[in-house]
């Protein structure tokens, strides 16, 4: 997927979640409490007005608005999202209130690994689409690095070949989350 294409990728995912939010009649504050972010930084999340936030930010939003973020992204990946439409009702099921953030990274890591080696392709591989070292996308597979953004996630979903979506199911379905 090129550049331009997984930028307003994540700006779609940013929109829907605050369209959520809103529709859930949830306020910034709440967020912005909760999350323990500035209120200008969470509307900068909002607006994706920067793309290398991480994943686990994702998660947080998504945990606190009980949304799993795996259909956002299947509403993003196999729906048409006009962002200037003024209401989006989703469908979502149900979320746990409280799952562990972490083991959901590292859980997504040893998903990345098992689909990654089914295809029998090297870390290498991965490393060098992404501009990075062979070692460094080791840490993401180990679930070490939480800073990962949703950015460099659908990278390496469009080099496994897989929605997001359906690897952040997996996970969720491994974890007994939804």
């Amino acid at each position: 997927m090129k550049s331009k294409n997984v930028h307003e990728y994540i700006k779609k995912v940013a929109f829907l979640i605050r369209k959520e939010r809103e529709r859930k009649d949830i306020s910034i504050l709440y967020m912005t409490d909760r999350l323990q972010l500035s209120d200008s930084y969470y509307r900068h999340l909002e607006r994706a007005t920067t793309q290398q936030v991480s994943l686990y930010k994702y998660l947080q939003m998504a945990q606190l608005i009980r949304i799993p973020l795996s259909e956002v992204l299947e509403y993003v990946e196999t729906k048409n999202v006009n962002m200037k439409k003024e209401t989006y009702k989703l469908g979502y099921s149900k979320l746990q209130e409280n799952f562990d953030i972490d083991s959901y990274i590292k859980e997504i890591g040893e998903e990345l690994r098992r689909r990654r080696k089914e295809q029998n392709k090297y870390q290498k591989t991965f490393g060098d689409a992404m501009g990075i070292t062979s070692h460094y996308y080791g840490h993401i597979e180990r679930g070490t690095q939480m800073s990962i953004s949703l950015y460099k996630y659908k990278v390496i979903a469009d080099i496994l070949d897989t929605p997001l979506h359906i690897i952040l199911r997996q996970v969720e379905e491994n974890l007994n989350i939804k």
